[in-house]
C-alpha cells in the first residue's frame, strides 16, 4: 500500500455502535475491539475519524484519544438534522459543546447531516464562520446525497468540505464539478459492504441483488479481488481528497491497508454498467 493512499484514508466509525450497511450481522464489537482497530489505524498513520451524533460513536472515540494522549489527529462530526429547530444556531452551538465534552478533543472539522440544511450554510454564511472561530474549527461543510445539491454548495463562497457517496457502482459525483478549493470526502466506497461480501443479511430490491450475483459471479470467474477493485477504482479519482472506511473489525482494516490496487478499465467498466445511480443508492433500498 502506497503511503500517498493511507494518507487520504479517514477511519469512519458508524459502525463501531450501530449496525450499519447492508450485510453487517447484528454484533457489534466490543469496546476492546474498537480500541485495537484505533490502536492499528494510528500506527499506519491513519489519524483522521469521521464520526456523528447519531453514530453514538464520540463518546468511545473520546475515550480512546483521552487514554492515549492523543494530540496529532482530525476530527469530523455532524450536526444532527435542523429541519423541525427553530433557533438553529443555538442548537448548533449546543451540539459542538456536547460533541467537543464526548471526544474530548477539539473538533476540526463539521458538516450539516442533512443535506437540506445547506440552505441555511448558504444564507447564513457570516454566522458559520463567526461560529467556526469561536470554536476553533477549521471548516464547516456538508453530508450529500443528491447531485442537485451540488449546484447549491459551490454557491458557498468559503472553502468548505463536502462529503458524498462514492464507489465502482455509484460514479454520479466523479462526473461533477467542485470548487477547487474545496475538500472532497468520499464515503461509501463498497455500498455499505455489498462490493466486498458474498452475502447479504438484509432484504434489498431484486433488481440490486440480482445486479450482486452477476458482481460477484464476475469476480470469481476472472479471480479479481473485491478490494483491489474497489480501491484501485477509488484511487484513481484524482478529485478526490479523503476516502472514509468503515469496518467491523481489525481483519477488515488490516485488509484494506494492505491492499494492492487494480485499476484495469475494462473490469471497471463491466462492474459500473451493472449497477446504476437507482440501484447503488441506499435510500432506495
Amino acid at each position: 500500500m502506497n503511503y500517498s493512499f493511507l494518507k487520504k484514508l479517514v477511519l469512519g466509525t458508524a459502525n463501531f455502535v450501530n449496525n450499519y450497511g447492508a450485510t453487517n450481522s447484528s454484533t457489534r464489537p466490543n469496546r476492546k475491539e474498537i480500541f485495537k482497530m484505533l490502536e492499528y489505524a494510528i500506527k499506519k498513520k491513519i489519524n483522521k475519524f469521521d464520526t456523528a451524533p447519531s453514530y453514538k460513536s464520540e463518546e468511545i472515540l473520546g475515550d480512546f484519544i483521552k487514554v492515549n494522549k492523543l494530540r496529532n489527529i482530525e476530527i469530523t462530526t455532524k450536526i444532527p438534522s435542523m429541519k423541525l429547530i427553530k433557533n438553529k444556531v443555538d442548537f448548533i452551538k449546543k451540539n459542538l459543546i456536547i460533541s467537543q465534552k464526548k471526544l474530548n478533543t477539539n473538533i476540526n472539522n463539521v458538516l450539516f447531516h442533512d443535506q437540506r440544511d445547506i440552505l441555511f450554510f448558504l444564507n447564513n454564511q457570516k454566522m458559520i464562520s463567526e461560529i467556526k472561530k469561536d470554536f476553533m474549527i477549521k471548516k464547516f461543510g456538508v453530508s450529500i446525497y443528491d447531485i442537485k445539491y451540488v449546484k447549491l454548495v459551490n454557491k458557498i463562497k468559503q472553502s468548505i468540505i463536502i462529503q458524498f457517496p462514492g464507489s465502482i457502482a455509484n460514479t454520479k459525483f466523479f462526473n461533477k464539478k467542485f470548487k477547487k478549493k474545496d475538500n472532497l470526502f468520499v464515503r461509501s466506497i463498497f455500498l455499505q459492504g455489498l462490493l466486498t461480501k458474498n452475502k447479504i443479511k438484509k432484504k434489498l430490491p431484486n433488481k440490486l441483488l440480482y445486479a450482486h450475483k452477476k458482481y460477484i459471479n464476475y469476480l470469481d470467474n476472472n479471480k479479481i479481488k473485491s478490494l483491489e477493485l474497489c480501491l484501485g477504482f477509488i484511487n484513481r479519482q484524482k478529485m478526490v481528497n479523503h476516502i472514509i472506511i468503515g469496518v467491523d473489525n481489525i481483519k477488515q482494516l488490516k485488509s484494506i491497508v494492505g491492499t494492492n490496487f487494480l485499476t484495469s478499465v475494462d473490469k471497471v467498466k463491466y462492474v459500473k454498467k451493472l449497477f446504476n445511480m437507482n440501484t447503488a443508492d441506499p435510500r432506495k433500498w
